[in-house]
């Protein structure tokens, strides 16, 4: 499938659909009296019908593509005939431009493409061959995918039934923070997962995590949040680096206090070198070598943009309770089943690149949803999951390749600044989401708090609205979205919002405490790898010590 859009996605650019520059009076209208011109968009190599759209083309326009459907998108041509408006035909063409999409916005590299959206081709007079202007368009081509276990089912068709608000857990168990002194579980990583998961699956319909996934450079999906991979001690995007590197980047080498004697290297026992100490298993708490390990890595951090401008990084050691990162296939097997994903697909926008200052290419889009729908088809099973992304693109090919699993669109609502008109704000999401049959849209908590009236202009628009943002941290925000019946809220603090919204405290003042020491008689919700998550949440040693 070909889609293309006339005009630009991009709000920061005043490009014209159509700019026609100097045509003559003879060749423009059948009489004196008629100027009005039109543009009949149409395809060579491809079916679907020309589309005519009169001039000058409506600013909205490029919300609303023109689909065209082929066996070959390299044979594609794209033509743009400028057209007398009440000629009574189509055939009297006053100039035309032409597209071929095999050319016109190449590949780069293995399976890589630029960012850049708008392409431009001028338009040349019929019958003298002049430049008499010039058509600005964007286009994308979705490409079919199929996989043995991709069926429909009851429960991804009818999600919407839903009879609670359900808690997402974000990035897990929640944001880092570095206002907070204590120990946090990394972002991001198994043990937030499944703490998240321990602290709520009691109390909710569904327990959900969500989860982000980017493709590394040979194509393997990962959990990580941010683009920039700082921990590298450059600006690297996850896509320039392969799997092991990724995996293996958050990695310290200890640093001996002094080199060892040569009498240490003959006795074992004495022997304190970095080769020693590179064996010994990572501890999940905190010591004094973890200190140093989380010194070290904010010194090789300090240099890059993220941690210039946040002063931390969410998964650097010393602040945090660190894990290995992962990938979404460990992720699937290491989760248990009844642990819903929301997946939310991980692809920069231009402005988003030019944000991070990035360079404006990324992994080529069909390739990117197809390498993490045949994962989550090899792997998902029974498990509820639902896709999700900020990038409209990537929910247009997901709603088009699979019927199965729910998508929802997420959006700042006007919130910050952006550049695809589509993600502009709640309205154009609205908007998006039901022109492609997407489940619904996520919007920051913002406006939805401001207005919680607009929680029910989402839903009677036949749309699921789930919100997210730091507004979901404080309970009274939270009940203000419920009271009007929204769907799914995304927290940080997943215990908190879970007793403000179910009265917890007195299931929990029901059931005796579990403890942890002789003295210690605060309620145990759950472990990560044996260490107890507190109903206050607390995060404890195995000793009882308080982190957090």
């Amino acid at each position: 499938m070909v889609l293309v859009s006339l005009g630009t996605m991009d709000m920061r650019k005043d490009i014209a659909a159509v700019k026609l520059d100097n045509i003559p009076l003879a060749d423009a209208h059948v009489t004196q009296l008629d100027t009005a011109l039109s543009v009949v968009v149409s395809a060579s190599g491809a079916t679907g019908e020309p589309t005519v759209i009169d001039l000058p083309v409506q600013e909205n326009i490029s919300t609303d593509p023109i689909s065209f459907t082929t066996m070959d998108a390299t044979k594609v041509k794209l033509l743009f005939d400028i057209v007398p408006t009440y000629a009574g035909s189509n055939d009297r063409i006053v100039g035309r431009g032409v597209a071929l999409l095999s050319s016109i916005k190449p590949s780069i590299g293995s399976k890589r493409i630029t960012l850049q959206g708008d392409v431009s081709v001028p338009i040349v007079a019929a019958n003298t061959l002049e430049v008499i202007g010039s058509v600005n368009f964007n286009f994308l081509i979705i490409t079919p995918f199929s996989h043995p276990n991709m069926t429909i089912t009851e429960n991804h068709t009818y999600w919407k039934q839903m009879t609670s608000t359900r808690i997402i857990g974000h990035r897990g168990l929640g944001k880092n923070n570095s206002a907070r002194k204590s120990l946090q579980l990394g972002e991001n990583t198994i043990q937030s997962f499944i703490a998240a998961a321990n602290l709520g699956a009691s109390y909710v319909e569904v327990s959900s995590t969500t989860t982000y996934v980017q493709l590394t450079k040979d194509l393997v999906p990962v959990i990580y949040h941010d683009f920039l991979v700082s921990e590298t001690g450059i600006d690297a995007p996850v896509h320039t680096l392969t799997l092991e590197q990724f995996l293996h980047v958050s990695d310290v080498t200890p640093r001996a206090s002094r080199p060892p004697t040569p009498d240490e290297f003959k006795d074992p026992k004495r022997r304190e070198g970095p080769a020693s100490l590179s064996k010994k298993h990572r501890s999940y708490s905190l010591g004094a070598s973890e200190e140093d390990r989380g010194s070290e890595m904010s010194e090789r951090m300090k240099h890059t943009r993220d941690f210039k401008i946040k002063g931390f990084k969410g998964n650097s050691r010393g602040n945090f309770i660190q894990a290995p990162f992962t990938t979404l296939e460990e992720m699937f097997k290491k989760l248990p089943q009844e642990i819903g994903f929301n997946i939310e697909m991980k692809y920069p926008m231009l402005h988003e690149s030019e944000e991070h200052e990035m360079d404006t290419y990324a992994v080529e889009l069909n390739s990117f949803v197809d390498t993490v729908l045949t994962k989550v088809y090899d792997l998902g099973k029974k498990r509820n999951i639902i896709f999700s992304s900020f990038n409209p693109d990537i929910c247009l090919l997901l709603s088009f390749k699979q019927p199965s699993i729910p998508i929802l669109f997420l959006t700042d609502a006007g919130t910050s600044p952006v550049g695809d008109i589509r993600a502009s704000s709640l309205q154009e999401a609205i908007r998006f989401a039901s022109r492609w049959n997407l489940l619904g849209v996520v919007s920051a908590a913002e406006p939805l708090v401001s207005c919680p009236r607009l929680v029910k202009v989402v839903k009677e628009s036949g749309l699921v609205c789930v919100s997210y943002g730091t507004f979901n941290n404080d309970p009274k925000n939270v009940k203000l979205q419920v009271k009007e019946g929204i769907d799914a809220v995304i927290v940080d603090s997943v215990l908190a919002i879970r007793k403000g919204l179910t009265g917890s405290d007195a299931k929990a003042a029901a059931s005796p405490p579990q403890t942890n020491g002789a003295n210690d008689t605060r309620q145990v919700t759950g472990t990560v790898n044996g260490v107890p998550i507190y109903a206050n949440g607390s995060v404890g040693d195995i000793n009882g010590a308080i982190f957090s």
